[in-house]
């Protein structure tokens, strides 16, 4: 029931209340050794009833705020994700480009990363790898930290995002250009997310 409903509610129990109220004291001059008990009781019953629609309208309201903090984060996300775009497509070019050639784009790139003069291709997507890669590992401390539900990061991200672009394209250039002080935190995290929430349209071939 919604916080307006059960307000509507309670403000209309509050009107039989009242009336009830009205016929006791009326009761309270035709029978006056009875209305104290009269009036004990309905007083007692009242202020349950209240009590307890004050109770509900709050924990109404508090779901709500929490559907709707929760629609901002997702929404938030998304936005972020999507300001991504032209890093990702840089990364998807560069992944197409090493494939042209028979390449190992992560290997590429490391050797770019630790060589004395990178191309300017080269730079670019190493920022690009850099930013999408701070996106998802921000995101999964977010969770991690209890700041983010990651109910909300799936349904935010997508199947794709976090299997056909970070899994597929940024994580592995990360372990390449990472070398010994690379970690699975992240990888581990995003399989995981996607093994509680599989992608509806099948996982990636």
């Amino acid at each position: 029931m919604s916080p307006a409903n059960t307000l509507r509610m309670t403000s209309g129990t509050i009107v039989v209340l009242l009336a009830a109220l009205a016929v006791a004291t009326a009761f309270a001059f035709w029978r006056p050794d009875v209305s104290e008990a009269w009036f004990t009781a309905l007083g007692a019953g009242a202020a349950t009833y209240l009590t307890w629609g004050l109770w509900k309208v709050s924990q109404d309201q508090l779901s709500l705020l929490a559907r709707q903090n929760e629609a901002q984060l997702m929404l938030t996300l998304m936005t972020e994700y999507d300001g991504l775009r032209d890093s990702i497509a840089t990364l998807v070019s560069w992944h197409m480009q090493c494939a042209e050639n028979d390449a190992d784009p992560a290997k590429l790139l490391a050797d770019e990363v630790s060589s004395a003069g990178m191309s300017p291709f080269g730079r670019e997507v190493s920022d690009a790898r850099f930013r999408v890669s701070r996106f998802f590992v921000r995101t999964r401390k977010l969770v991690q930290q209890d700041y983010l539900d990651e109910q909300v990061v799936r349904s935010a991200l997508g199947g794709r995002a976090i299997e056909d672009i970070y899994l597929a394209l940024v994580d592995p250039l990360d372990a390449a250009v990472g070398g010994q002080h690379y970690n699975t935190n992240d990888r581990d995290f995003y399989l995981g997310l996607l093994r509680k929430y599989p992608r509806p349209d099948g996982p990636r071939a």
